[in-house]
């Protein structure tokens, strides 16, 4: 993305997340159409590359909250976005830790897309706990995603228009 189509004052934290996203999107577009033809494979494999580039970068200023196990801080954020607005008054990481959050499971669900069964996090389990997981990391991801990206914005500043 050129430096002018930056809104003003983003800072490179949201810019990594930007480009995530948007290497995530551009890989949506190539992945279905892989299996056409050679050059469709490798442009879907480019765009996986620059998934996996792009959240390295994301990964570098992850914020101190999600370093280490990160069950017990995503059962807490689901019971607390499963209370609705009454019960989530405090209860909620602030809005840097919920993108972050969200940008873990994006990738998360992008390695199950290309085929990994056991992703980086999830340690050998069964499989009726492994598709547990999976769903309670999909139901998170979907009202993370209500919660915070009814426009895709990925902007750190809450409430998003202040």
């Amino acid at each position: 993305m050129k430096e002018e189509a930056w809104p003003p004052g983003a800072t490179d934290e949201e810019r990594s997340l930007r480009l995530f996203k948007d290497a995530l999107m551009k890989h949506v577009a190539y992945a279905p159409w892989s299996f056409l033809s050679p050059e469709s494979e490798g442009a879907a494999e480019l765009a996986a590359a620059e998934v996996d580039n792009a959240y390295a970068r994301v990964r570098e200023q992850v914020p101190e909250e999600l370093e280490g196990t990160l069950a017990s801080l995503y059962g807490k954020i689901l019971t607390a976005l499963r209370e609705g607005d009454g019960g989530r008054e405090g209860s909620l990481p602030d809005r840097r830790v919920l993108v972050h959050v969200l940008a873990g499971l994006d990738h998360y669900f992008f390695e199950l897309a290309r085929g990994h069964e056991r992703v980086y996090d999830v340690p050998e389990l069964s499989d009726e706990e492994r598709a547990a997981e999976h769903g309670l990391r999909h139901d998170l991801l979907s009202r993370l995603y209500d919660e915070l990206e009814p426009t895709f914005d990925v902007s750190l500043n809450w409430p998003p228009n202040g």
